[in-house]
């Protein structure tokens, strides 16, 4: 028995009903959404959050959909796991086709993503705008002013004549280290 997938922003659109001409939908998230977000993609929080989205069928049966949201998120630092507050937007464009229909119009653009399959009867948006929120999260969160690498005041715990290959030059030049034999 297979078990069915609860998406935590929904937001269904009956195929049948996409005409040709632009239908534009907005996107209510609700705070109970918002929790459901952060939980999946392990934010602190998600403090707001809106998207909205323009739909289409195209001459080929295939559906154009143009998705925008922005958030305000809360997530962890990857250095002091301390909060980092964060505006993500974005705005993408999805070609989405029925898999095995051929397209009169053929593009060739090596930066432009595959089409989206179109299955079943109904398109879940809000799903697409939430994969897309999470793509668009920054991987590698962290606080401002917080660094990572070497101390450069004192690189070799006090030693004063600076790099390692200073200190193994001295060491070869005066003959220590060096046997005779």
């Amino acid at each position: 028995m297979t078990e069915a997938v609860v998406n935590e922003l929904s937001h269904l659109v009956s195929l049948a009903s996409i005409g040709k001409a632009e239908r534009s939908i907005k996107i209510e998230v609700t705070a109970d959404e918002r929790e459901a977000l952060a939980r999946r993609f392990g934010l602190e929080s998600l403090d707001r959050m809106t998207a909205s989205a323009t739909i289409r069928r195209l001459d080929d049966g295939a559906v154009r959909l143009r998705i925008a949201f922005a958030a305000d998120v809360v997530q962890h630092c990857v250095a002091t796991l301390e909060p980092v507050e964060a505006r993500v937007e974005g705005e993408e464009d999805i070609l989405l086709v029925r898999p095995g229909a051929n397209s009169v119009e053929v593009e060739i653009d090596p930066t432009a993503d595959e089409p989206e399959p179109l299955l079943g009867e109904t398109l879940d948006i809000g799903e697409l705008v939430a994969e897309h929120f999470g793509l668009a999260l920054d991987s590698y969160p962290r606080k401002t002013r917080v660094e990572f690498g070497v101390d450069t005041a004192r690189p070799n715990d006090g030693d004063d004549r600076g790099s390692p290959f200073e200190v193994l030059r001295d060491l070869t030049a005066g003959g220590a280290g060096a046997s005779g034999g």
